[in-house]
């Protein structure tokens, strides 16, 4: 049994680096028949390694292709373009992404708001998606072309005339126009589809609980059960799942438990969540417990830091945090982790929002992603949160199975998976100040490893 251990550990420069391949031998402990032999006996510090206990299946990691990342992107040139999606969807020469999101109409990172119709057009008739065809189509064409993507789309707001309020943020959509609303989300995903995209899935509605600053609707969980009914009538035939809720994880069993006892549960197919409102990693639990056909999506995650230098202290709390979630969430059943924004340029945009107060679009707000576009300097800037996440999705493959780790300690967090291939990789963050040295054992083969303060690391188990 071998393990091939990347690590990166900013305060040494590794970044995904290839540290050591190393020979883990065998060292059973049940032969043990004396005080002498019980010296060589291993019980602590240990990281144990179960594969035989399989879990819930991985379909990927990814992130946003929202308008501002194409915008980033569409600056530069056509060999920093390659670069850029190496860097992002190659296993070979980048990180794996293979499970994204897009947005229909306007998001909060978009140039402005916008939809694919004029004002009052309830039968349709102008709808187009000539916007999103300039630049964010041909990105994600540039990302599906190197990999088996998967895409999910999800709405802001539908467009102002549909809904309670005369306006791009909050309101409800009116029930006189659920059916028409469904029948345009179809006819985004059959608009892409003509353009060479294919969208696998909707989630209903970003953010359905709040009334947002910027593009936003609000839901009920009596409403969202029953748009679901209409949208799950429009899509029958067309292989486009559903999937619930799409806001923070506090809430995710309850709004999902909502649908499921709906009359329209068959037609739902997953639940989607963010991770601002803490860990609450029991409520992911709760949801592959009682709904196991369920995929279960970390749909968007975001921590804004400015910092000039992307592999400093700030980016590494936020890279240390990300690997904490996807850690957590994953060793608790859910499918797919997605990040937001896979790009944005040099000063964290371009975006528009609302300030309520100024009654203005703010363009210039920041915001963070694993990777900027600076066009001024024609450059791909990867941070330590690219790296982090790298650290799992470059190494687990879609079809892969979480399973069962235990630990000594918690001052580390740890997971492993099996993938198809039969290759195991595990990965040990360690957030702490010191470095934590251990034994990581699978099927009493034995490795003394190490991981240096504030590190991650990837152990690649084969036979």
């Amino acid at each position: 049994m071998k393990a091939n251990i990347y690590r990166t550990n900013a305060a040494a420069g590794e970044l995904l680096k290839l540290t050591e391949t190393v020979e883990i031998p065998y060292r059973p402990v049940d032969t043990i028949e004396s005080l002498e032999e019980k010296k060589n006996d291993i019980e602590k510090p240990m990281i144990n390694i179960h594969p035989d206990f399989e879990y819930q299946s991985i379909e990927g990691f990814g992130g946003a292709f929202t308008e501002a990342a194409a915008e980033a992107y569409s600056a530069l040139s056509e060999d920093k373009k390659q670069e850029f999606m190496d860097a992002y969807f190659s296993k070979e020469k980048g990180i794996g992404y293979n499970f994204c999101r897009t947005h229909i109409n306007s998001c909060d990172f978009s140039l402005e708001d916008f939809f694919y119709v004029e004002d009052g057009d309830d039968e349709l008739k102008t709808f187009n998606i000539d916007r999103d065809l300039e630049k964010r189509v041909p990105m994600i064409r540039d990302a599906a072309s190197r990999t088996d993507l998967k895409l999910f789309a999800t709405p802001w707001t539908p467009p102002p005339f549909m809904k309670t309020v005369d306006t791009v943020q909050g309101g409800h959509l009116k029930k006189e126009y659920y059916a028409i609303w469904a029948q345009y989300m179809h006819r985004f995903a059959e608009e892409y589809e003509k353009n060479g995209v294919h969208v696998d899935a909707f989630t209903m509605q970003n953010e359905p609980r709040h009334y947002q600053t910027w593009e936003s609707c609000n839901y009920t969980m009596e409403e969202e059960a029953e748009f679901l009914g209409y949208l799950g009538r429009e899509l029958e035939g067309s292989g486009i799942d559903i999937w619930c809720y799409d806001h923070c994880r506090e809430r995710n069993f309850e709004r999902t438990k909502a649908c499921m006892d709906s009359e329209n549960a068959k037609y739902l197919k997953g639940v989607a969540n963010h991770f601002y409102s803490g860990d609450h990693f029991g409520e992911i639990r709760a949801v592959r417990e009682r709904y196991p056909q369920l995929l279960q999506i970390m749909s968007e995650g975001c921590i804004s830091v400015k910092d000039p230098d992307p592999l400093g202290e700030a980016f590494r709390t936020i890279a240390e945090a990300y690997a904490h979630d996807i850690t957590g969430a994953m060793n608790n059943g859910l499918n797919a982790y997605v990040d937001w924004n896979l790009t944005l340029n040099e000063n964290g945009g371009p975006r528009h929002h609302w300030e309520a107060g100024a009654g203005v679009w703010n363009s210039g707000t920041h915001c963070s992603a694993p990777v900027y576009c600076d066009g001024s300097k024609n450059e791909v800037i990867p941070n330590l949160l690219y790296y982090y996440i790298g650290q799992f999705s470059k190494f687990v493959q879609r079809g892969a199975k979480n399973i069962l780790t235990s630990s000594w300690t918690d001052k580390l967090d740890v997971i492993g998976f099996k993938n198809p291939d039969g290759t195991v990789p595990v990965v040990i963050t360690n957030r702490t100040e010191e470095e934590q040295s251990f034994f990581l054992r699978m099927e009493d083969h034995v490795l003394n490893a190490v991981v240096p303060a504030h590190s991650i690391m990837t152990a690649v188990i084969t036979e």
